[in-house]
């Protein structure tokens, strides 16, 4: 039987997969899900969706980061029925925008495009505020696209581990996806970063 309340809004299916909703908002959202069949798929697909990206798949720099920036974060804001898309016809977001449809740029701080490091590890993060309430997650990669870190925050900073390792000459690349209080997504450039040898 469904829940004759307002099924839940893409905010707050990616709230709840994200850890962000707490307390008598989560608690309401589980009790939503216990009786919403349709919302529990969504919520089912969005995980298993954020689960493949999260493996390290590898991303195409050449095609540009904001293009797989834009499709990593459209996943948090799909309606019901993501798995049944027609190959011919192109996924609709849930405000009718097509994928294609430029994403909101922000910009990162520092380390500067280019700047080599001594040490991955320990290294500080920075980037300008997209908007108020906004939660960050930030991606490293290595030149080839393999996943060497992701961390989320909703502050404009993160510190990487200080054990993690770098391979002495490799270049990184790193940036940042925020997802934004209405749902919406922003990203910033992918910013290159050398491991001194």
């Amino acid at each position: 039987m469904s829940d004759p309340t307002p099924h839940l809004t893409s905010e707050e299916v990616s709230g709840y997969v994200s850890r962000v909703v707490r307390g008598e908002a989560r608690d309401r959202i589980e009790e939503h899900l216990d009786r919403c069949a349709e919302c529990r798929d969504e919520l089912l697909e969005v995980t298993s969706l954020m689960r493949v990206a999260s493996r390290g798949r590898r991303v195409r720099w050449a095609g540009g980061i904001g293009a797989a920036a834009a499709a990593a974060a459209a996943v948090l804001v799909f309606g019901p029925g993501i798995g049944s898309v027609d190959s011919g016809r192109e996924p609709q977001l849930r405000n009718g925008a097509g994928l294609d449809e430029g994403v909101r740029k922000f910009e990162t701080v520092a380390p500067s495009d280019g700047d080599a490091v001594s040490a991955l590890g320990g290294s500080v993060f920075l980037w300008r505020q997209v908007a108020p309430d906004a939660f960050y997650s930030l991606t490293v990669t290595d030149e080839r696209g393999d996943l060497v870190w992701r961390g989320s925050t909703a502050d404009t900073m993160l510190q990487l581990p200080r054990d993690l390792e770098a391979e002495a000459g490799t270049r990184y690349y790193w940036f940042v996806e925020a997802l934004l209080t209405d749902g919406t997504t922003a990203t910033t450039d992918a910013n290159r970063l050398w491991a001194e040898p």
